[in-house]
């Protein structure tokens, strides 16, 4: 996982085709401020953009949620160290 918080972007790759969930989501508590989802193919680099709104200043981690689209197995969940907004 690579993160930027300049531009709210995340990129990964995935064994296999996969759908995912990425969020932006508070520090302290884990609530989720921005997220996006979609699917991405096998062993391709996804970028995924969030959505540009107005976040208040903190600290925010980046969270992605995958699954594979067949034989789907569990849920794989990566997240990013922390990084702050001003």
């Amino acid at each position: 996982i690579a993160a930027s918080a300049g531009g709210a972007t995340v990129q990964f790759t995935c064994a296999k085709d996969c759908l995912y969930l990425v969020t932006l989501d508070r520090a302290a508590d884990g609530k989720p401020v921005l997220a996006a989802r979609g699917a991405a193919s096998a062993n391709a680099a996804t970028s995924v953009t969030l959505p540009k709104l107005p976040i208040t200043a903190g600290s925010y981690r980046f969270t992605i949620r995958l699954v594979n689209q067949t034989d789907p197995g569990p849920l794989q969940s990566l997240q990013s160290d922390p990084v702050t907004a001003s």
